[in-house]
């Protein structure tokens, strides 16, 4: 139907052929990969900037990320770090997908890579010298959000329609969507989708603090989600590209496919700008719409990608949801945590659950929800605990943002639906 009123013919299934990640974890697919076997944590003490009179001083940061690798010198001068991570991850995505340079029609690729905070380091750069110096010690940086999916375009020379999202934490997933939607409608035959974030500056952490929600964590601290001990979040950097394309268009270049986006659901909770409905109600919202889209039913999904921050309010929000969806039942669907390996990457989070997803899928593996040992009665789920646990085929990752943002992402390992 989609199809046929933009006039295209072809299956326009949504696939995601290729993965480009940057985060705690480590750069790129590799890496990333065997981290997660190894469920091991990427938080480390922040450096940059002194950060003791912050409750928290660990972060996490990407180890050994190195931007001149993917980027000139003058353009590094001149770009925030959220750009740097935004424009290597959509490198590393190109490269896995086996896209040629010049294998594509410009007109008929888009952009959808945001960023919840955009340059933040840079903003904060430059409110420091107009301070401390005067409006003339203002350098032209590139650190408006809008500037990130910009940079992803001009990189690869897209002419599609190029956008980005701000929607909080729920920012990496709705660009996801609405990628997955662009290729239904036949607006696009390939998209780079995700979100890019490098939050960890002073007065990001400082604002965080403020609400009451940033874990007191030292280095070596563990980072705990959906447990009794949870004390909130540690922020994390990152980004997350995915290569999302028509089926069609993927088996025309013979690319591999690597999951499918069988649907996404969004929703606004119109309840309050820093607290969730206690209900659950757009939580519940996003997920049966999700369903909904994909003509899933819960006892078909195996495995949840969760949110889980660690705070207090948010864990027991998504508990709520997910428990007014799937019910009681003990064979309910596996919950993975991953932020304990990565941090709280904000904006790019729903961008980098769902890449990290796709890599459980191709390497058949699934991590265990690092630190969770002690059962909240707010948060009765079953968590993944170990490497033996069945790695996911049908997943839903989920997202939620301040300010009520509320999504849901279907995905499935390939053929897992026929």
């Amino acid at each position: 139907m989609h199809a046929e009123l933009a006039g295209v013919s072809g299956d326009r299934t949504p696939v995601i052929t290729g993965v480009g990640i940057i985060c705690a974890l480590g750069t790129g697919r590799e890496a990333v990969t065997a981290a997660l076997r190894a469920d091991r944590p990427g938080l480390t003490a922040i450096t940059g900037f002194d950060a003791a009179p912050f409750p928290s001083r660990v972060a996490g940061l990407a180890p050994g990320f190195d931007p001149a690798a993917f980027l000139d010198r003058r353009t590094l001068m001149r770009q925030d770090r959220v750009l740097h991570l935004a424009v290597a991850a959509s490198d590393l995505a190109v490269r896995d997908a086996a896209l040629a340079p010049g294998s594509w029609d410009p007109r008929r690729v888009a952009v959808t890579v945001s960023s919840g905070k955009g340059g933040a380091a840079a903003s904060e750069d430059a409110m420091r010298a107009l301070i401390e110096h005067g409006p003339g010690a203002v350098k032209p940086r590139r650190h408006d959000a809008s500037f990130v999916p910009a940079a992803v375009g001009i990189r690869h020379g897209v002419r599609g329609p190029t956008l980005g999202f701000s929607c909080a934490s729920a920012t990496g997933l709705f660009s996801l969507a609405h990628a997955a939607d662009l290729v239904r409608l036949g607006r696009a035959d390939l998209v780079l989708a995700g979100a890019a974030e490098a939050p960890v500056t002073p007065f990001t952490l400082a604002s965080f603090a403020s609400l009451g929600v940033l874990a007191t964590a030292e280095p070596g601290d563990p980072y705990y989600v959906f447990d009794r001990r949870r004390r909130g979040m540690v922020l994390g950097e990152g980004a997350a590209v995915l290569v999302i394309e028509s089926r069609e268009h993927a088996m025309r270049r013979g690319a591999r496919v690597r999951a499918e986006l069988a649907g996404s659901g969004l929703a606004g909770e119109a309840h309050g700008y820093f607290d969730f409905d206690p209900a659950g109600s757009g939580g519940t919202d996003a997920m049966g719409a999700c369903l909904l889209d994909a003509g899933l039913a819960p006892a078909g999904i195996d495995t949840i990608v969760a949110h889980g921050t660690g705070t207090r309010v948010n864990d027991a929000y998504e508990s709520t949801v997910l428990g007014a969806v799937f019910g009681p039942d003990a064979s309910r669907p596996l919950v993975v945590g991953t932020k304990p390996l990565t941090g709280h990457t904000l904006g790019a989070s729903g961008a980098v659950e769902a890449a990290l997803l796709v890599l459980m899928m191709d390497a058949g593996i699934v991590p265990t929800t690092v630190n969770w040992g002690e059962r909240d009665p707010d948060c009765a789920l079953r968590y993944t605990r170990s490497a033996e646990d069945r790695p996911p085929r049908v997943a839903l990752v989920c997202a939620y943002g301040f300010g009520g943002f509320c999504g849901c992402l279907a995905v499935t390992a390939p053929s897992s639906l026929s």
